[in-house]
């Protein structure tokens, strides 16, 4: 059956992809997360309780899940999504990713998104709007709030100690650099006998 379902999946994929002008960008996307989802369900291997027991998610309901809530801007479209791809309510989805992860799956998204943030602060040139933007925030104050809960200091406070540790490690590895090319001269320059 889910062999056929791939099949399916894919043929309209093509189809998609052949009549973009008649389909919208976000039906692809929706058509490839469920493709995805069942190849995923086609390359795992059966695990005792992946389907509904209390011992949690088997590997690839959880990397669906991650996947879908890191790729999905509604946390709740994202939970359904996946709930439905792995055969399971999304309060079980919840009560299990909780499990595998010791985190909700509101707070771990949080915290990927404040990570991916962190690494876009650490260019000068990004606004923390666009930040905020593309990091998948509502807009700068939600995430200047979320941020500073979760790292204890504000995002442009973040940006500025970032930027002073890069720069003083830059400085630090220029005086190395200088002091090296130094230390080479004096060993292979004329001696001081020689003169």
């Amino acid at each position: 059956m889910l062999a056929s379902a791939e099949q399916a999946l894919a043929t309209l994929l093509t189809r998609a992809l052949a009549e973009n002008a008649i389909w919208t960008e976000g039906f692809v996307d929706d058509l490839l997360r469920a493709l995805n989802a069942v190849r995923l369900q086609l390359q795992a291997p059966f695990v005792a309780g992946s389907n509904g027991s209390s011992r949690g998610l088997a590997p690839w309901q959880l990397q669906l899940t991650m996947s879908l809530a890191c790729s999905e801007r509604d946390l709740h479209v994202a939970l359904h999504s996946a709930a439905i791809a792995c055969d399971v309510t999304p309060s079980h989805l919840s009560r299990s990713f909780k499990k595998c992860t010791g985190l909700t799956l509101s707070r771990w998204r949080m915290e990927q998104r404040v990570q991916a943030a962190q690494k876009m602060l650490e260019e000068r040139d990004v606004s923390l709007a666009d930040v905020a933007d593309r990091c998948g925030f509502a807009d700068q104050s939600h995430f200047t709030n979320v941020f500073s809960k979760l790292c204890k200091e504000s995002p442009g406070a973040w940006r500025r100690r970032a930027f002073e540790g890069t720069h003083l490690a830059r400085l630090e590895q220029s005086r190395q650099s200088e002091l090296s090319g130094l230390a080479f001269d004096v060993l292979t320059g004329p001696s001081l006998v020689d003169r």
